[in-house]
């Protein structure tokens, strides 16, 4: 699979989730005590999604090795399915704390506000933040090789990478706009995802500045620069709201000892 068929289809999925997730009846239909629409999200889409990136892998690593290497092409396989069984770990737990959640009468108990936390900050963290990972790695595997596609259309790259990065947007917005009150989500329980999006946003451009790299000469570059900078726009926009707010604020030593507190 080339590079620019590769990001297409992962697009494409992105707006398939959008729109599945939108599907009231996929969250009220259940399949083994899990909606539907978890079942998609927790065996289809990974099913699609997981043999598609192990196949475009393999076809990365039999091409020949650029001059621009920056990780070895060990560590960044390695990486790469590290971050993607985390993420599916994270869907995993997310599909049953959600699960767990219709069931809990008091959402003010203390076993509530811990499904909460895995069903909200861990799962959605996890998820997120191997998605950009192995994003970076699959982006950096390909600069490590010689691209054997031709030069990418840049109108063609700058929309893939804007759809990419407003898809992830998107799912971020549902975040913080859960079906019920008590189990919402705050922009503010994503620092980590937002804190990943930074360095990989910083790593790319670290590379296209020192090896003087051609937008158009890579399929994937691009498109996953753009992505990342939309998710970084968007943190910047929030944390400038939040000091318009007064809202900014940062307790170390409370959440700390939050963190810490043993029963």
């Amino acid at each position: 699979m080339h590079g620019s068929s590769f990001i297409t289809v992962i697009g494409v999925l992105c707006l398939v989730m959008i729109m599945l997730y939108r599907i009231k009846a996929l969250h009220t239909k259940k399949i083994w005590h899990l909606s539907i629409q978890q079942v998609i999200f927790l065996v289809l889409i990974p099913g699609i999604v997981f043999p598609m990136i192990f196949s475009y892998l393999q076809a990365m690593l039999r091409l020949p090795k650029s001059d621009t290497a920056i990780f070895p092409d060990s560590i960044l396989v390695s990486t790469i399915l590290l971050s993607l069984m985390y993420s599916y770990g994270g869907i995993a737990i997310h599909a049953v704390t959600k699960m767990f959640s219709s069931y809990l009468k008091n959402k003010n108990s203390e076993l509530a506000e811990i499904n909460k936390f895995f069903h909200l900050n861990f799962s959605h963290n996890l998820v997120y933040s191997g998605i950009i990972i192995s994003s970076l790695g699959i982006t950096l595997l390909e600069i490590n090789h010689v691209p054997n596609t031709g030069i990418t259309n840049l109108g063609w790259g700058i929309f893939r990478g804007i759809i990419l990065g407003l898809s992830f947007a998107i799912f971020i917005y549902y975040y913080t706009r859960a079906s019920s009150n008590s189990y919402r989500g705050r922009w503010g329980d994503l620092k980590l995802f937002f804190g990943t999006v930074w360095l990989g946003f910083s790593l790319l451009l670290y590379v296209v500045e020192k090896f003087d790299i051609g937008f158009t000469e890579y399929q994937l570059l691009l498109p996953m620069l753009l992505s990342f900078s939309v998710m970084v726009g968007l943190s910047l926009v929030l944390v400038i709201k939040k000091l318009k707010n007064g809202n900014l604020s940062i307790n170390l030593k409370k959440k700390i000892s939050k963190i810490l507190k043993l029963d």
